[in-house]
């Protein structure tokens, strides 16, 4: 004998809830994401464009001066949460190492500018 839900329903009337659902779950996984970040990392995507930039011009754009702080706070989580893709990433320390914004960092990008 096999289990018969005490209600079935149709996919076709399940599936305007489901995204429904999916996207309230979406909204507060980002919402609870971007709370998790700190303002420090949220402002990467402020200050950046499309290309590569430098971690010297990054840091020029956010005004920072110290490096140690910047890897720290920025950098560091930045790439970790996928925001941020970096150039030669077989080589840390390439003369030329260059840091853009991943997919995941440009809709970041969008959604503050929506915000504002």
């Amino acid at each position: 004998m096999t289990y018969q839900p005490p209600c079935t329903t149709t996919p076709a009337t399940a599936a305007p809830f489901v995204e429904f659902m999916l996207s309230a779950i979406d909204e507060a996984i980002c919402q609870a994401e971007e709370r998790s970040w700190g303002d420090q990392v949220i402002r990467l995507p402020e200050v950046m464009d499309e290309g590569f930039a430098t971690a010297f011009e990054i840091m020029a754009r956010l005004g920072l001066a110290h490096r140690s702080t910047f890897w720290k706070n920025y950098l560091g989580p930045g790439l970790e949460m996928g925001l941020l893709s970096i150039r030669y990433p077989e080589r840390a320390h390439h003369p030329r190492q260059g840091y853009r914004l991943t997919q995941k960092g440009l809709t970041l990008k969008k959604l503050l500018e929506k915000r504002e």
